[in-house]
């Protein structure tokens, strides 16, 4: 006769299903690091012949990279002292607009330049954790088609780049956050830190989409994981470089005259904000459509925590407009970043019906990406400035 409890046998034995089934899913054989470099450039060589073109046609309207570059001149290096540091707001994204802008240098071109390696790394990024995860052959083709082929993603690298590499990070922070709460994988934990604390240095929005993130974590723990202190230790990994880094900055902010507006830059006109409602009545459907279909991933995956999770990053990046916290007239940004976390929150362990159901909502993707993309002021503004500056 067994000793044990009815509940704890049971409970024991979920936990042995648990294991069993992370211990015999078998991972795609990983890609070595000279066909990892070759993809990479695959992914990034399209945005720079994009890049090129537009630097020769010199057209286009006023977009976000253009006030980096008037914010990056009006940097006074040659001071004898440290005031230039109230002006390194985002401290990452200024440190590399100067770097590509003034010590190359490259202007405009530099920045479309960096953003397009970004580009490549976080394609083959994407790419590989598809496979780990186990995706099928069809819905990671229609994935990198959707993400990597549209005309918001070349939108946002060639002309908000410092989004788009804010945007870059927390999906591969948000990649690394799900492996480390799922496998226990303490070396993800800590690439998850690090890559929340780059993406909340390079562009103010990072900073309320890693506070999100990372509060979201204390609910990602499957039910069968709990564990009596786990989840504030699982936030406390996550968020503490972001909290650290940030704490100082602003210290030094603080010590050499930055006001609080200029710490985080929160200010919009009452046009601006006319402006944005209006946007996202327009086009609001590209988003939620994409929230729609993480939604359903979700709940066929029996993880209604993580269609919450979207719900809330997509309620918080809005809100963050709204109040000036960031920017994207284009609404790439969005379009980007919800996509990209409806890929790195598919579970590694799910049922047959999310398999069924990935292609369909892939192909899905590439539509809306497309018929949103033809439509938008911005991007045909900006692609029409192009073609007839090259005279096509």
């Amino acid at each position: 006769m067994s000793s044990v409890s009815p509940p704890l046998e049971h409970a024991g034995r979920r936990a042995r299903d648990w294991h069993h089934r992370l211990r015999t899913r078998v991972a795609p054989f990983p890609l070595s690091p000279g066909l990892r470099w070759l993809v990479r450039l695959g992914f990034a060589a399209p945005y720079v012949v994009i890049a090129l073109l537009a630097a020769r046609g010199h057209a286009g309207p006023p977009s976000d990279n253009d006030l980096v570059y008037q914010h990056v001149l009006g940097i006074d290096w040659s001071r004898a002292d440290v005031e230039w540091v109230r002006d390194l707001y985002p401290p990452l994204g200024m440190i590399f607009a100067t770097g590509v802008m003034r010590l190359i240098p490259l202007g405009d071109f530099g920045l479309a330049l960096l953003g397009a390696a970004v580009a490549g790394h976080l394609g083959q990024k994407t790419l590989e954790s598809m496979r780990q995860r186990v995706f099928p052959p069809t819905a990671i083709a229609l994935f990198c088609i959707a993400l990597f082929v549209n005309p918001f993603t070349v939108y946002l690298v060639e002309r908000s780049t410092l989004l788009f590499i804010c945007i870059a990070l927390f999906a591969l922070g948000t990649d690394n956050m799900t492996r480390f709460i799922a496998f226990r994988s303490t070396r993800d934990g800590f690439r998850a830190g690090l890559f929340f604390m780059l993406a909340a240095l390079t562009d103010s929005v990072g900073i309320i989409l890693v506070a999100t993130a990372a509060v979201s974590s204390l609910f990602l723990r499957p039910g069968e994981r709990q564990e009596r202190g786990r989840r504030r230790a699982d936030l406390l990994v996550i968020a503490f470089p972001t909290i650290g880094t940030l704490a100082l900055w602003y210290f030094l902010q603080w010590a050499f005259g930055a006001v609080p507006y200029r710490l985080f830059g929160i200010g919009v006109t009452p046009g601006e904000l006319a402006d944005e409602l209006e946007y996202f009545y327009r086009y609001g459907w590209i988003v939620l459509t994409t929230v729609a279909c993480i939604c359903v991933v979700a709940l066929l995956a029996r993880r209604p925590s993580i269609a919450l999770m979207t719900v809330a990053l997509a309620a918080v990046y809005v809100l963050a407009l709204f109040i000036g916290l960031g920017h994207d007239p284009s609404a790439a940004g969005f379009a980007v970043l919800v996509l990209l976390l409806l890929i790195f929150y598919t579970p590694e362990i799910r049922p047959r019906a999310v398999d069924l159901a990935l292609p369909s909502v892939a192909g899905l993707q590439v539509a809306i990406m497309w018929i949103a993309g033809i439509d938008d002021y911005y991007l045909v503004a900006w692609f029409n400035a192009v073609r007839d500056a090259l005279g096509g």
